[in-house]
């Protein structure tokens, strides 16, 4: 549990977070479905991963997030696809806009509903981005206006213009703004670089025929 004044918001949208990562992973195809199991949250029917190593990356990374979102220098989340030579692909980010340093009034069924219907949205994004290959990976990335609230055994620091940075020119999708006046701000994007996932695919055919 998080410590402050905004600490309910905060572990709320932290829940949210890891439950979207595991369910971009899932409408990826990034893993076999049967890596997947059901579960129920927001009253909806949501998918996460079985795998512990799997569990325990996303988990730890959202623990980490915990204290910047606190510090309110928390300004993306990012779930990046690579192709198998480890070329950018695709990322899913979640753009923090806005996060109350205070609560005074959090209506929790107005924040479930929003969070419902931005992973319903989610359970849907492959029919907006092509195919990854076999092979692909991902990693989750963070952007953070300062490194107050990190911890600096845990992250590794890049340079943003350079993580993931995905082949111009990129497109970018907004898939649902998540927004509650006065407490919350964010808006979950997709983009995708001129080398896409079926390109990918088929230089990786190509260079297997070769070999």
């Amino acid at each position: 549990m998080s410590s402050g004044p905004n600490a309910p918001l905060v572990d709320a949208l932290c829940e949210f977070l890891e439950a979207a990562v595991h369910a971009v992973l899932r409408a990826r195809g990034l893993y076999p479905p049967e890596l997947f199991e059901r579960a129920r949250l927001y009253g909806v029917a949501v998918s996460k991963a079985r795998h512990p190593g799997l569990c325990g990356y996303i988990a730890s990374t959202i623990s980490h997030i915990k204290p910047l979102l606190a510090a309110e220098s928390l300004r993306e989340l990012a779930v990046a696809f690579a192709a198998p030579d480890g070329a950018p692909l695709s990322k899913v980010t979640f753009i923090v806009q806005g996060v109350a340093p205070t609560l005074i009034d959090l209506d929790p069924d107005a924040l479930e509903a929003a969070f419902r219907s931005a992973l319903l949205k989610l359970q849907f994004i492959d029919n907006l981005l092509a195919p990854l290959p076999q092979g692909a990976t991902f990693e989750l990335l963070v952007l953070a206006a300062s490194r107050e609230g990190a911890d600096p055994a845990f992250w590794t620091e890049e340079d943003p213009t350079e993580a993931a940075a995905l082949d111009p020119p990129v497109a970018a999708t907004p898939v649902k703004a998540v927004a509650l006046e006065g407490v919350l701000s964010m808006q979950v994007l997709l983009e995708e670089g001129s080398s896409s996932g079926a390109e990918a695919a088929a230089e990786a055919a190509a260079g297997t025929e070769q070999g």
